[in-house]
């Protein structure tokens, strides 16, 4: 009895661990795993929550409850329909950006990465702009645009 209640224990502890919790930081949306941060946009609104900003600054950690979480990655649509959003920069904790973080982001001017950026997952394009927006970043390897015009 003794080794079915451990069990039962430990199954409701992981699956407590691996919901992951989305908590709103100094403006921005986050979503906590076990050990790190993803920026997403809040799901309980059909608009962007982020589209009156013109730039946002990615920190490179958030804390909270007193556990300080590196953010290592922007989700799948994180800036989606961010129409007035004009320039991004990401600290070099980021390594991953999400499928259409951008999308929509007609007025995105650049977006600044740091060193640790290894993989754009597909994006689309960011729609009626007359120019891709520039990327740079502190780093030997030239960056292809985050978005293109539409073919």
């Amino acid at each position: 009895m003794k080794k079915l209640t451990f069990l039962l224990v430990a199954l409701v502890c992981a699956i407590g661990l691996s919901a992951a919790e989305i908590v709103k930081l100094d403006g921005l949306y986050y979503q906590l795993g076990t050990t790190t941060a993803t920026l997403v946009q809040d799901q309980s609104s059909d608009k962007s929550v982020y589209s009156s900003y013109t730039s946002v600054t990615v920190p490179p950690s958030v804390t909270y409850s007193d556990y300080t979480y590196p953010v290592t990655s922007l989700g799948t649509s994180a800036f989606e329909g961010c129409s007035n959003l004009q320039s991004v920069v990401l600290p070099a904790s980021i390594t991953q950006i999400g499928t259409d973080a951008f999308y929509g982001c007609v007025k995105l001017g650049s977006v600044n990465l740091e060193e640790g950026l290894k993989t754009i997952t597909r994006v689309r394009s960011c729609t009626a702009r007359s120019s891709s927006p520039s990327l740079s970043r502190q780093a030997s390897k030239p960056l292809r645009p985050a978005c293109s015009r539409a073919v």
